[in-house]
Formats: C-alpha cells, structure tokens, sequence
C-alpha cells in the first residue's frame, strides 16, 4: 500500500509541476526599433552610427542607419553624446525617429540628460543634450 501511496504522490508532483516554468521562449513579443538621427546642412536626416546604448537588461551599439532596440517600456540610456557628433550646423540636436530617414519623429518622449537638461521630445523627436560635457558626452536616458 505504501508504493502505491508514493506511485501516486509521484504522478500528482509530475503533473504539478509540469506547469512551472514557462514556454522556454524569453525573447519579449514587442521589441520596437526606432533610430537616432541628426539633421544635416541639407534637411536629410542621417542615422547616427556607433553611439553606445543600454534599454533596460539589454544593450547594443546604434548601427549605421542609427538603429537600436527595446522593449516598450524599457528606459534607453544613449552614452557618450559629445561634440565628436558635430556632423551637422545643429550639433546640440539629435532626434527620435520610427522610420528610415527620419522623416517620422517621435513625439513626446520624456527624457533626461547628465548635464541636467531634460524635457520630452518635440513634434519631430528632436532632443536637447551637452555637446560638450566633461570628462565624457553626455548620456540621456529616455522613458520609453
């Protein structure tokens, strides 16, 4: 009787916890992509490449289209905003953008940089940051 009682107890604890876990797949289901651009001399808005960038665990560097990825609700952090940005007469100014060239900005997204400027993203995604803060860029983080 006792084998029976432990066969038994065996197969409820099998099936109970057969349940835990989950499916195995941790990749979020909403990651967004947005870019982060300038605008040059000519009104054409250029990704900017290589800017260091953490959003929430994850981390990446912008590709050359200015690409990086989150997950909704994650805060971006971008490092290193300096006036090596300098490609454009508006070296202060980068942008938000949902779409390749950047004719799309990203409206309304609070942020807040290390040299204390902060605010929300303009009609067009525009942002403000420090060019020149030292010893490094500046680094603005963006609630996403």
């Amino acid at each position: 009787m006792k084998k029976l009682i432990r066969l038994v107890s065996a197969g409820v604890a099998v099936f109970m916890l057969n349940g835990c876990g989950g499916s195995g797949d941790d990749t979020p289901s909403a990651v967004t992509n947005f870019l982060l651009t300038y605008d040059d001399i000519n009104d054409i808005y250029v990704g900017v490449a290589g800017i260091d960038y953490s959003c929430g665990p994850d981390a990446g560097i912008t590709d050359i289209d200015g690409a990086f990825t989150f997950v909704p609700g994650d805060d971006c952090t971008f490092y290193d905003l300096d006036d090596t940005l300098s490609l454009s007469a508006n070296e202060d100014e980068l942008y938000i953008s949902g779409t390749a060239g950047g004719e799309v900005g990203i409206a309304d997204i609070y942020y807040y940089c290390d040299s204390s400027i902060d605010g929300v993203t303009d009609i067009d995604g525009q942002f403000i940051f420090d060019p020149f803060s030292f010893p490094q860029g500046d680094a603005c983080t963006f609630e996403f």
